[in-house]
This record gives C-alpha cells, sequence and structure tokens, in this order.
C-alpha cells in the first residue's frame, strides 16, 4: 500500500526489503500464488523502493522445479529484475510439507502443473531446514544444485548478485 511504501522511503537508511518473485508467466504466477500481487506490481514496488534508496532484493522462493527454473524464463526474468535496478537476489526452491501439499491440491486446478509440481518429488527425502526442529521433503541436493546453477547463470548474465536461501538448503 501507498502508506506503507511512504514510510519505507522515510527511513530508506533503516529499511531491506525483499519482495517475493518466481515468474513473469502470470498463469503460474496466479495458479500458485492467486491471492499475491502481479509480478509488474512487484517490480513497480521493488523498482520504487529502489530509486528511494532503500535496499532492496528479489527473493525467488520458491522456485517451481520443471516450471518456472527454464533457462530462458530466467533469463527473462534477471532481464526485468536488472531493469528494474535489482542488484541481489536470493533463491530457494519448493519444498513440501503435508499441509502445502494440501494446499497444493485444494487451489492448483490445472491437474497437469500439479502433477508436473508433484511429481519432481517422487524420490524426494526428508531433511531438517534451519526452522527450530523443522523438517520437509525436499528435492534431492543434485537437483538443488542444477536449479542454483541455472538461476545463478542468469543472475549473472544481468549483473545480478545471487545467493541461496540457506535455511531451507543447508547442505549447499
Amino acid at each position: 500500500p501507498r502508506d506503507t511504501l511512504g514510510l519505507l522511503l522515510k527511513h530508506a537508511d533503516r529499511v531491506r526489503a525483499q519482495i517475493g518473485i518466481t515468474t513473469l508467466d502470470e498463469h503460474v504466477a496466479s495458479t500458485f500464488e492467486p491471492n499475491a500481487a502481479r509480478s509488474l506490481v512487484r517490480l513497480e514496488q521493488m523498482a520504487a523502493l529502489i530509486a528511494g534508496g532503500v535496499a532492496t532484493q528479489a527473493r525467488l522462493d520458491p522456485i517451481l522445479p520443471g516450471i518456472s527454473d527454464s533457462p530462458g524464463g530466467l533469463r527473462d526474468l534477471f532481464f526485468t529484475l536488472a531493469q528494474t535496478g535489482v542488484g541481489h537476489a536470493a533463491a530457494g526452491t519448493l519444498f513440501l510439507r503435508p499441509s502445502i501439499v494440501s494446499s497444493l491440491k485444494r487451489n492448483i486446478r490445472d491437474e497437469n502443473l500439479l502433477r508436473k509440481t508433484l511429481g519432481f518429488f517422487h524420490d524426494a527425502g526428508r531433511m531438517a531446514i534451519r526452522a527450530g526442529d523443522s523438517t520437509a521433503t525436499v528435492l534431492p541436493r543434485v537437483a538443488r544444485a542444477e536449479i542454483f546453477s541455472r538461476v545463478r547463470v542468469a543472475a549473472e548474465q544481468h549483473s545480478i548478485r545471487m545467493s541461496v536461501c540457506a535455511c531451507k538448503n543447508p547442505d549447499i
């Protein structure tokens, strides 16, 4: 909201912001985040914060395996982020807990997209993540490393620094 943006800009030297954006594909975004702001709105918010002096990062989380991690999609996303003025992005891949799986099954009406998403976790294992004593079903380390490699290549092509979310990837 504008009043929140105004407050953040008023205290730009004391604020750091991360705005989530995982894809420019509005069908995918609206399917997985039906009540969230559209990608264009998020980009406009990032640009306004950056222009106002707020240290602002993009948060690519969750990256959806086989859906939002293609080299072309990532290249387009990082090109757009660079045009917005973003210099750093943090990334994390989708992980599953029973409540997340239930929510996906309840809310994703595109059966093919749902099947594709959950199919990547067929051979997935559980891992402790840095959230108390929490565990989650995560993609195998090799699969996550491959995704982060694609993300890093796209980020570097547009001079954006990229970091991997350590809380959900303590093994990377």
